[in-house]
């Protein structure tokens, strides 16, 4: 339906004076004087939204092109097919499409010879918005024509912007993702290495070495004391740190899942295989792949991961072609991998594929001079995360804290002063109350060190319910003197009991 004058245009009334900047240019192409003058009489006053039409005249394909040149914002072109060639027309087209890059412009191609429009495919290919034969073009025709261009530039227009807007915005976001993976890189820089020891300061020895190497690694220490924050260091801060680090704990998934996860599968390798899926392996392509508790993987998984690091190439279930990879492994565990290979766990020639630079990171029990550091360092990004400012901590907590057993080492440490920071408030220091608090909860917190796995109920009591009782409550009660150290007194005053309670207990009454 054409647009009606009343509603979808506008015109100027007389004496309105034409806006000098807002306006839709169209350009008129044509080599007949009298097509131009009809032209702009029927659209010489035409407004659409809140825009003026401004009229642009060539009398050739040549001065077309050349308007053309300086005139990027054209908006709608009426084009005579037939001029002084019968192709002239559609090289203009040729050219503003091919050569000036012109993709905006919405082209209406118009003929006074009947029986010479284009092919379909060139109306295809060049974008071609409509096709009339002048004879056809009377005013209500011509308006419906302009005007339904005009909507269709304007929708381009937006479309152009909120694509620059886009890509500005992906250009500001990639920016942004550089500037927190270098956050990264310096959280990680500063929170791996914190600790004057000497059992530290000879781990740190080994790392700058292996800054310098592509080659792989294999972490060993036990729980809690930073293998994967040694891995991320070991990344980030080597020819590498710009490349992926792709990571997988190898405890946490069953052989089947493990094999699928590394290797990745194609669609319909088994039930629930929808579509092709890339591995860890492709995914850490070109960067570092870090296995997490490898000494708790499947001998025959390891085999298949031998294969991986020996020949550089992958193969995804259910095909049979193999992808190269190229891939620094970094491989980590609490187990004692020479103890594991010997009882016939873990393969011999997998450990030495993994250990070309082999690290053991020392238990915090062992290093308890960097505790000071440790504790003032997670005082600073528990407070940060928190968003406490002005925290300190009292030297007589410090004190307590050097002087504790650690068996979850660093994270133990870790996760103490997280506690206290989360119970002081703003401003405040962290003293022996605070340092109580704490440890009440530590007394539920910490893992009994019997070297058997036990069920904390059992029926060794003949089917007892109290002597089953009985026997948990004494757990936790030498689990409260464990953790201070033997003093029943204070462990008493944890559990929130009295210490005559305490011997009770311990002695089965």
């Amino acid at each position: 339906m054409s647009p009606k004058k009343s509603e979808e245009i506008d015109f100027i009334d007389e004496g309105e004076e034409k806006g000098k900047e807002s306006f839709w240019k169209l350009l008129i192409v044509d080599d007949e004087e009298e097509v131009h003058q009809i032209t702009e009489l029927a659209l010489g006053d035409l407004k659409m939204d809140g825009k003026y039409l401004k009229i642009i005249s060539a009398f050739s394909a040549k001065e077309a092109l050349d308007i053309l040149k300086n005139n990027d914002d054209i908006a709608i072109i009426l084009l005579d097919v037939v001029m002084e060639t019968d192709d002239a027309g559609l090289n203009v087209v040729k050219t503003i499409r091919e050569d000036l890059k012109n993709k905006m412009v919405r082209i209406i191609i118009r003929t006074g010879a009947p029986g010479v429009a284009p092919k379909k495919e060139i109306i295809e290919n060049y974008d071609i918005s409509d096709y009339k034969e002048k004879t056809e073009l009377n005013f209500e025709k011509l308006y419906a024509a302009v005007f339904n261009n005009l909507r269709a530039f304007k929708n381009l227009q937006e479309m152009l912007r909120m694509s620059e807007e886009l890509r500005l915005a992906n250009k500001s976001l990639a920016k942004e993702n550089v500037h927190l993976k270098n956050e990264v890189h310096a959280i990680v820089k500063q929170g791996s290495l914190i600790g004057n020891s000497e059992a530290w300061q000879s781990v740190v020895d080994v790392l700058k070495y292996i800054l310098e190497s592509i080659s792989n690694v294999l972490i060993l220490g036990d729980t809690g004391t930073g293998k994967e924050m040694i891995a991320r260091y070991i990344h980030y801060n080597g020819f590498l740190g710009d490349k992926p680090f792709v990571t997988v704990n190898c405890a946490s998934c069953a052989s089947s899942l493990l094999e699928s996860e590394l290797f990745g599968y194609a669609k319909g390798a088994f039930t629930g295989a929808i579509s092709d899926r890339e591995g860890l392996f492709e995914a850490a392509n070109g960067g570092t792949l870090f296995l997490d508790e490898i000494g708790d993987m499947a001998l025959e998984m390891q085999a298949k991961v031998l294969r991986a690091i020996q020949f550089g190439e992958v193969k995804r279930l259910g095909e049979t072609k193999s992808r190269r990879v190229t891939v620094r492994l970094i491989a980590a565990t609490h187990k004692n991998l020479p103890e594991e290979i010997a009882l016939g766990r873990f393969r011999k020639d997998l450990y030495y594929r993994l250990a070309v630079f082999p690290i053991i990171l020392p238990s915090l029990n062992k290093r308890i001079g960097d505790i000071p550091l440790l504790v003032n360092h997670f005082i600073e990004k528990y407070s940060e995360k928190l968003s406490k400012s002005g925290i300190s901590i009292a030297p007589e907590v410090l004190d307590k804290l050097s002087k504790e057993k650690y068996r979850g080492n660093v994270r133990e440490l870790e996760n103490k002063v997280e506690r206290m920071v989360n119970i002081v408030a703003p401003n405040a220091q962290i003293n022996m109350k605070t340092y109580r608090i704490s440890r009440r909860m530590d007394v539920l917190s910490e893992l009994p060190t019997h070297k058997k796995s036990e069920s904390a109920f059992n029926f060794d009591h003949n089917f007892s319910l109290r002597g089953a009782v009985l026997d948990y409550e004494k757990k936790i009660i030498n689990n409260a003197i464990e953790v201070c150290n033997g003093n029943k007194s204070q462990a008493a005053r944890l559990l929130n009991v009295s210490l005559r309670t305490v011997f009770s207990k311990l002695s089965g009454d």
